[in-house]
Parts: structure tokens; C-alpha cells; sequence
């Protein structure tokens, strides 16, 4: 057995479930490859991959003390899994660090040996990455314009951050830039800002807040992304304050 799994913020080996086999080990999703046949001649014309929807395949037992305590556990497992509940954090033990968020696949039909009960439960994550559990915090001063800072998140696979900008002075008209250079890749947004301003930049959700209220209405470029596992070079351009950069590493 490969200890149990945890859905939902609940370890489901409270309820006497184990984790027997598992499709975990894939290192990346399923790829989504994007070609077009060539007319005459072999192979194909190759453009941009990304990934499909993530599947697991996770043969489990439950474990019962008697047949009425195995069916009261598979009775709140049933609830736990419920699919209206919607997506939810789902932890295996093995790799206890990172989440996928996913939902259940299809009804599992038990096999009954005394007072256990066998299924493969199938789940599948619309976002094929894994997030880390610990959620990344940091601020940086820009005092000048432009300014150049680092961040250098864990993770294989690109991280999504929510920028929160705080100005410390009255700015004014301004475009403001966010350029990194390992990714070649930058974002601009004009407007005005005031002294203790927030500008919210959340790249996950491609959406921009200042002071709370959306400013979606003068913004260009892709929303900004941190390479994982390596040094990212940021450049900050008409802004002066504080730079809060959150996120969560993500790995394929």
C-alpha cells in the first residue's frame, strides 16, 4: 500500500481508505500536440502544445471493523467525494507537498472481501499541474524607475502570481510595466494612481483590480508568469512603492 490520500482538507484514512495502486507516476500530463498534415510529403507541420486535462487512476481499499462500520465509512467517503461539491484539493501521501484539483470521474463499484472493499477511484484535474501546498509571500521596494528585481520560485512549470502594488506616493498618469526577461514576457497598464493606492494584478484570473474596483479598461501584453525553478528577472517601470508578488510553485 502507498499510505492514503487526502480530498477536500480531509485525510481519507480516517475513514479506512488506502491508496493499493496508483497512475501517479506520469512525470507530465497528456499533451495536446497541434499539427497539420503535409500534402505530398512525410510528417507534418508542428505548432504550438499544451496539455490535456489530467487523469488518475487510484486503486484503494476500505478498511472496516464490521460490515456496519465498512458501510458507515463508505456512506461518508460517498459524501465527501459528492462531484457538486465541485473541484477540490486532492493530496496523495506519497507526494504530500503539492495538490491537484480535481473531482471524481466516475461512480466506483466496491468489491466486497470480508470487511473491506475494493474500487479504483478515477479523478480528474481540468488544470493538469500540481500546486504547492505553501503559498509563496514576498515584497520588494521600487524606488526607481525602472526597477530591476528577482524572484526565484520552486516548482518545474510556470507560476501564476497576484501582484499587489501599493503605491507610496501621489503617481499620477502613468503606464505601468512588468517585464520579465526570463520569460519574454511583459504587461502594461495605464492609469492614475494616488499616494497608498493598491493596484491588483492577478495573472491566474487575467484580471485587474485598483482599489478593489476592476481596471481592465487600458491594459496590453500577457498578465505576468514566474519560471519555475529558475532566477526570474523583473523589471518594474512607472511605479514607486511596494511590490507583493503571491503565488504557489506549480510542477507538471
Amino acid at each position: 500500500m502507498s499510505g492514503s490520500m487526502s480530498f477536500g482538507g480531509t485525510d481519507l484514512s480516517a475513514y479506512g481508505l488506502y491508496v493499493l495502486d496508483t497512475s501517479l507516476h506520469g512525470i507530465v500530463p497528456p499533451p495536446r500536440l497541434r499539427q497539420a498534415k503535409l500534402t505530398g510529403k512525410s510528417g507534418a507541420y508542428d505548432f504550438d502544445a499544451e496539455y490535456e486535462p489530467r487523469v488518475f487512476a487510484v486503486d484503494v481499499v476500505v478498511i472496516g471493523s464490521s460490515l456496519s462500520d465498512l458501510q458507515d465509512k463508505l456512506d461518508d467517503l460517498a459524501a465527501i467525494l459528492d462531484v457538486e461539491l465541485g473541484l477540490q484539493e486532492l493530496i496523495f501521501d506519497v507526494q504530500d507537498d503539492r495538490y491537484f484539483n480535481a473531482k471524481l470521474a466516475s461512480a466506483p463499484a466496491f468489491a466486497y472481501k470480508g470487511f473491506t472493499a475494493e474500487t479504483q477511484l478515477r479523478f480528474v484535474c481540468p488544470t493538469p499541474f500540481a500546486y504547492s501546498t505553501t503559498e509563496t509571500d514576498s515584497d520588494h521596494t521600487v524606488d526607481e524607475d525602472p526597477e530591476t528585481i528577482y524572484e526565484t520560485p520552486g516548482g518545474n512549470y510556470y507560476a501564476e502570481p497576484v501582484w499587489t502594488l501599493t503605491a507610496d506616493e501621489e503617481i499620477g498618469a502613468t503606464t505601468v510595466v512588468i517585464t520579465n526577461g526570463t520569460t519574454s514576457e511583459a504587461f502594461e497598464w495605464t492609469g492614475s494612481i494616488g499616494d497608498g493606492e493598491v493596484l491588483v494584478i492577478d495573472s491566474a484570473q487575467w484580471h485587474v483590480t485598483l482599489e478593489g474596483v476592476a481596471s481592465m479598461g487600458d491594459i496590453s501584453g500577457a498578465f505576468p508568469r514566474l519560471k519555475g525553478g529558475v532566477k526570474n528577472t523583473l523589471t518594474i517601470e512607472g511605479f514607486d512603492g511596494n511590490v507583493n508578488i503571491t503565488y504557489r510553485a506549480r510542477y507538471l
